[in-house]
This record gives structure tokens, C-alpha cells and sequence, in this order.
């Protein structure tokens, strides 16, 4: 979209957020190279939710394919513009495949073939809801047995509880990458990048030095 986006990620290892911080950094240095620009590039920290299979993983997918369109006006319209919106992967599930790392297996598995999926999608278009909805307040999607599993094994921290844990809990981290970022007149992105072929950054308490 013109100022956020939409993923759905499997994770086997409970590692989205080392995900997510891996994403965020390396896209914002190729952006940041690209545009001859430097600073952050997404505002605040992402939203994410836990989202039980069956049958909310099929209800999400149509929610962010359907996202582009819901500004459109007439029925019609938004079904061309559904199939022609490059920023997408909704071609990949209803046509073939552009990129290696996406996955439309698992839920195509729901289908008897992309065009089963494409008719889904498109019933969603006139009465379509957000499943995103129902995780508000603690970030599950499911219905409630499964939220309550869920509570049980996993301490989820309400939104608004959320700034007295960090005071809790200590400085956050990116306190403290700002503030070696002030102190030494470096970007934070550039802390955590990856080193450049042409050299890397040594650290020490008190300088801070290109080689």
C-alpha cells in the first residue's frame, strides 16, 4: 500500500521478531541506498498477530489481497483492478509464481486450483470483513478456546500496559542505538547493518572509527 504493508509469515521457530528486525534493516538500507537518502524508513514498530489456521489463516489472506481495493468504487472496477495491482502477490495465487521466496502452497492446499481461490477472494469483495478485528487487545486471531490456550502458555502484555514494562524491564533497545547514534554521529541503521566489503565499524567505550 502508499504507506504500510501486509505479510503473512510462518514461523516454525518462534523468531518473528529477529525476522522482522533482519527485514526492516536490510530493506531500509537498499531503500536508503537506491534513493540517495539515509535515517529510518518505517514510522514506529509493526503490529502483529497470531493468527489460528483454521478457518482465520484463509480469512486473512483474502483481507490483504483485498486491501488495494477497497477504496475503488464499483464491483467491476475492483475486480480488474484486483487483477492488474502489481504490488502484490494476489497474481501468484491466481496465475504462477514471480518470486522464489513466496509460499502460496499452504493455502492454495485449502483450493481445488488458483481459479477456486481467485472466485474466494472475489466473493470477498462485496462482504468481505477484517479478521484483523478480532485481535484487538491481545494480538490472537481465533476463536475462543484457542485464545484462551493461547493466554495460557503465552504472556501477551496489553497495549496500553506496554511503556511501564519497558521502564520495568529497562532502556529499550532502541534507546540505546539512538544514543550511540547521537554520541558518535552515526546512523542507528548503520550500527546493526551488516558490515560493507570497503570496511567495518570498531567500537570501543569511548570512539568510534570507519577502517
Amino acid at each position: 500500500m502508499t504507506n504500510h504493508f501486509h505479510m503473512i509469515v510462518k514461523t516454525p521457530r518462534a523468531n518473528l521478531q529477529e525476522f522482522m528486525r533482519q527485514f526492516s534493516i536490510s530493506y531500509t538500507a537498499y531503500f536508503n541506498r537506491r534513493h540517495k537518502r539515509s535515517g529510518h524508513l518505517y514510522q514506529g514498530r509493526y503490529k502483529s498477530f497470531l493468527i489460528d489456521v483454521d478457518p482465520y489463516l484463509l480469512q486473512v489472506s483474502r483481507y490483504v489481497h483485498l486491501n488495494p481495493v477497497r477504496t475503488s468504487s464499483s464491483h467491476e472496477d475492483k475486480k480488474a483492478f484486483l487483477d492488474t495491482y502489481r504490488w502484490s502477490s494476489y497474481p501468484d495465487y491466481v496465475s504462477s509464481s514471480r518470486f522464489p521466496f513466496l509460499s502460496t502452497k499452504e493455502i492454495l492446499s485449502y483450493f481445488s486450483g488458483r481459479t477456486s481461490y481467485k472466485s474466494f477472494v472475489e466473493e470477498g469483495i462485496s462482504h468481505s470483513t477484517n479478521p484483523l478485528e478480532k485481535g484487538k487487545g491481545h494480538g490472537i486471531i481465533g476463536d475462543a478456546p484457542f485464545i484462551k490456550e493461547v493466554l495460557k502458555t503465552v504472556r501477551i502484555t496489553p497495549a496500553r500496559e506496554q511503556p511501564e514494562a519497558r521502564r520495568i524491564n529497562g532502556i529499550a533497545p532502541a534507546e540505546v542505538l539512538q544514543a550511540i547514534g547521537k554520541r558518535f554521529h552515526v546512523d542507528p541503521e548503520d550500527i546493526l547493518a551488516k558490515p560493507s566489503p570497503r570496511g567495518t565499524w570498531q567500537w570501543n567505550c569511548s570512539t568510534a572509527s570507519r577502517t
